[in-house]
């Protein structure tokens, strides 16, 4: 079993190469903001899930189509930059946290002002 420090590194290490990675390969379109939010790693290190935001929100499913889209070539530069095997496999998910926080703090705002 792999300790929860050694995940927790690790995490910190894709996340780092993911980033770099998505900005050399992808080209969104102008004033697109893709964030990696989250990254989590199976215990057996065979997978990885990478939850990204995208602004503005009407370009999310562009942005996670072509990424899957080019999942297969990611992944490949993936694999040459960790130095782990087996490198765990990817997959790309939209984060709803951030727009869940928004939508509540949008909710406690317009309940602030309803009772002004």
């Amino acid at each position: 079993m792999t300790s929860i420090r050694r995940i927790e590194r690790l995490q910190i290490k894709i996340r780092e190469e993911l980033g770099k990675i998505i900005i050399k390969e992808f080209d969104f379109a102008f004033g697109t903001l893709v964030t990696i939010t989250r990254v989590e790693l199976s215990e057996d290190l065979t997978a990885v899930r990478i939850y990204i935001s995208v602004m503005p929100e009407r370009n999310e499913q562009d942005v996670l189509t072509e990424m899957n889209k080019e999942i297969y070539v990611v992944q490949q530069k993936f694999n040459k930059k960790m130095e782990m095997r087996p490198v765990p496999r990817i997959r790309f998910l939209l984060d709803e946290t951030v727009r869940e926080a928004a939508k509540i703090e949008e909710d406690l705002y317009n309940l602030k002002n309803k009772d002004k």
